[in-house]
């Protein structure tokens, strides 16, 4: 267990299931996944889990991390990667006030994130884990 009582579960079904593939929970509902070296060669990606509920909508963040934020919105546009929902088909999605078209399952996708980007990545996870918070 990690120390914000996160859990991260390796994957060991599926095409997962032989990759180093974590999905990390909190109260047992998915916050984020985790992949290293498995989308691309030397690189580690973290998707949000947006359990289809709209967290993310217009909750009120920084500018900074708003940018951010809006720069790794996972669009779903390649066939041939898309694992999450029908490639192409993404959905319209809100995010933090912004609206974007053809958004993936995991709305967003944050590869090989440098300093400014995990602190934007733990405070969107955190308000991941107060909507858990809200919804047991």
């Amino acid at each position: 267990m990690l120390d914000n009582e996160m859990l991260p579960i390796r994957e060991t079904t599926g095409y997962w299931a032989d990759k180093f593939y974590w999905n990390v929970n909190y109260k047992d509902k998915s916050v984020c996944y985790v992949a290293i070296n498995e989308v691309e060669e030397n690189t580690c990606v973290i998707w949000s889990d947006d359990s289809g509920v709209n967290w993310f909508n217009d909750f009120p963040l920084d500018e900074q991390t708003k940018q951010i934020a809006w720069k790794n919105v996972d669009i779903c546009h390649d066939p041939s990667v898309c694992g999450h929902c029908s490639p192409g088909k993404g959905t319209n999605k809100t995010i933090f006030g912004k609206e974007f078209d053809s958004v993936c399952l995991t709305a967003l996708k944050f590869a090989n994130p440098d300093a400014a980007t995990v602190e934007c990545m733990k405070k969107i996870f955190e308000i991941r884990k107060n909507d858990i918070l809200k919804n047991i």
